[in-house]
């Protein structure tokens, strides 16, 4: 099945049942450009502004069960969740077996570039802690649903236990072995030590919460409410809190770049402070420091493998301009993530000094400050 384009995916849309009753019919659509796993268009009906967004045809099923199961969260969240401004969405069908998701505009400004605001201006942190109130309040209350009615509330990545844990691991693993230098193969054995220590924490059912990866982006301040709504819900899944917490903090280009390792700890311990599960703060920040760990390494391994697809688009000539900003996005976030996973290691390690597996947290941080440095890239 080939990709779509504005005039195909318009006149698709309007062909479609289903999308003509949510958004009536079609007049102009845009792509969007920025960094996204899928085609994304901006889309303008008689009902109002929507995004369209495509299932990925390499999918086996094409992104059927993803797109649908988006959809079932965004109307979940705003028939249930109390949240102002929560919009609608339709998942349909469209020639070619293309699944498509369509939701509702919230107009207003994403917390990213709120947040960069806030950080230029005076390192105001109200605006992130109404987010981090609001992350708790979407985590909660999907968690809530989910063990009223587990069989109704499946997430995309479902819960987030020892072989889903595993399987995240192996793909840094993987992208990591096959991307860098042959000289960092015996790291990545001290790496994937480090990351089967950390599983049995992260994976832990009775700290598990509704997780939606909640970075700043993915949430809009609504001019209707003043107020957080959440966006962009296709990777779901039930995990511990913190992971929601570290999308939140630890996403590049989001105006926390420059906060103190003292700063970022505060803010963790507030976080607990809003009900989070773990039974005490320390506990809270152990597994802070690990699905950091975690998540970042996963962070550096797919910025990585971004970078190799953007350059070879971009000598291709595909949509070389779209790429081209991508790249450079995709380098900044792998150092980012570099620096973030370091920072995690650091904390991991001081921990276990004096235990068996201190060897293996020594090695991988050596092996964080040689990418920091350009080597094995």
């Amino acid at each position: 099945m080939a990709e779509h384009t504005t005039e195909t995916i318009r006149d698709a849309l309007n062909a479609n049942t289903d999308s003509l009753a949510f958004m009536g019919r079609i007049g102009d659509a845009s792509m969007v450009q920025e960094q996204t796993m899928h085609q994304v268009f901006k889309v303008t009906g008689e009902a109002g502004n929507f995004y369209a967004k495509l299932g990925k045809p390499q999918e086996k099923d094409h992104g059927a069960r993803e797109m649908m199961l988006e959809a079932q969260w965004y109307n979940r969240i705003r028939d249930s969740f109390g949240i102002q401004g929560a919009p609608s969405a339709v998942y349909a069908v469209l020639p070619g077996d293309t699944h498509v998701m369509a939701v509702q505009e919230v107009r207003g400004r994403t917390y990213d570039k709120i947040l960069r605001d806030a950080a230029a201006l005076n390192n105001d942190m109200s605006a992130l802690f109404v987010l981090i109130a609001a992350s708790a309040k979407v985590s909660a209350k999907g968690y809530e649903m989910h063990l009223r009615d587990k069989e109704g509330t499946p997430a995309f990545f479902g819960e987030f236990d020892d072989g889903e844990c595993k399987f995240l691991n192996g793909r840094t693993l993987k992208i990591l072995r096959a991307s860098l230098s042959p000289d960092a193969a015996a790291l990545t054995g001290s790496l994937e030590k480090a990351l089967d220590f950390i599983r049995p924490a992260v994976t832990a059912e009775e700290i598990r919460s509704f997780y939606r990866d909640a970075i700043p982006l993915n949430w809009i301040c609504s001019e209707q409410a003043g107020l957080p709504v959440p966006i962009d819900l296709g990777s779901t899944s039930y995990r511990p809190v913190q992971f929601e917490l570290v999308a939140l903090l630890e996403t590049p280009k989001c105006g926390l770049d420059g906060l103190t390792e003292q700063q970022r700890d505060d803010i963790v311990e507030s976080r607990y402070a809003f009900g989070a599960p773990d039974k005490s703060l320390e506990n809270f920040r152990a597994v802070f420091a690990m699905a950091s760990y975690l998540k970042n390494w996963s962070g550096v391994a797919s910025r990585i493998q971004h970078i190799k697809t953007n350059m070879e688009k971009i000598q291709a000539g595909t949509d070389a301009e779209m790429h081209r900003k991508r790249l450079a996005d995709n380098i900044e976030g792998r150092d980012f993530h570099i620096k973030r996973a370091l920072a995690a290691n650091r904390k991991l390690s001081a921990a276990l000094r004096g235990s068996g597996l201190a060897s293996d947290f020594t090695a991988t941080e050596a092996f964080l400050e040689g990418l920091a440095q350009g080597k094995y890239l």
